[in-house]
């Protein structure tokens, strides 16, 4: 999807999804426009994704899983694919 975007000095341009991240984490546009919304989004007032957020919940994935008994701490590497130990 290709959105409408303000710089931070003023010019506009049309972007696509993942060009509006990269420019909202560089601080680079002041505001786009959501078409879901029909509204322009002011990047310091208006909730906008791809800003950093704390994300205090302990990780959910792993309560399932037999066995684990501090799953905030769990990792997983893939080495077990690797193995084939793991159904596909």
């Amino acid at each position: 999807m290709t959105l409408r975007i303000q710089y931070t000095n003023g010019n506009y341009d049309y972007v696509n999804n993942r060009t509006l991240d990269a420019l909202i984490d560089q601080d680079l546009i002041r505001q786009f426009y959501r078409p879901s919304e029909k509204k322009w989004i002011d990047i310091e007032d208006d909730p906008v994704r791809g800003r950093i957020r704390v994300y205090s919940m302990e990780e959910q994935r792993w309560f399932n899983m037999t066995g684990v008994t501090n799953p905030a701490k769990m990792t997983y590497d893939g080495a077990d694919r690797r193995q084939g130990s793991l159904a596909a």
